[in-house]
């Protein structure tokens, strides 16, 4: 798990990632970058040589290698998620569905896996790394 100030930081570092897996055989084709949501699609596309697409959409997908961006502590749990709970029941389902939210976008990756955010990073990834 990577963290940086800044959201350039951010992707001038997984930009250095692809072109050491690109020189070690890995071609940009089989990398996928996974983020949170469809504005953030937007805003990094255009930053990348891979696919960018939202972590929903990789459900039973497999890649060589994945990056998973923008794992900020208000994306994941997502924030307006969490303000959309009406109840105490809701707000435990969106917590436990959020907080797998990273393991299920890591398990995507076959061979490689980089995962990264802006500080502060999100409060699940600590659960990753144990």
């Amino acid at each position: 798990m990577h963290s940086f100030d800044t959201r350039a930081e951010e992707v001038a570092a997984v930009n250095a990632w692809l072109e050491n897996l690109a020189q070690a055989g890995v071609p940009h084709d089989d990398v996928m970058c996974l983020v949170r949501t469809s504005s953030l699609v937007a805003e990094i596309t255009p930053l990348l040589p891979v696919r960018v697409m939202p972590m929903h959409e990789a459900k039973d997908a497999e890649y060589r290698a994945v990056a998973v961006l923008a794992l900020d502590q208000d994306i994941v749990p997502l924030e307006e998620r969490l303000m959309s709970a009406n109840d105490e029941a809701r707000l435990d389902e969106i917590m436990n569905t959020e907080r797998h939210l990273p393991y299920v976008v890591a398990s995507r990756a076959r061979d490689h896996l980089w995962m990264s955010g802006v500080t502060p990073v999100s409060e699940f990834l600590g659960d990753l790394l144990r």
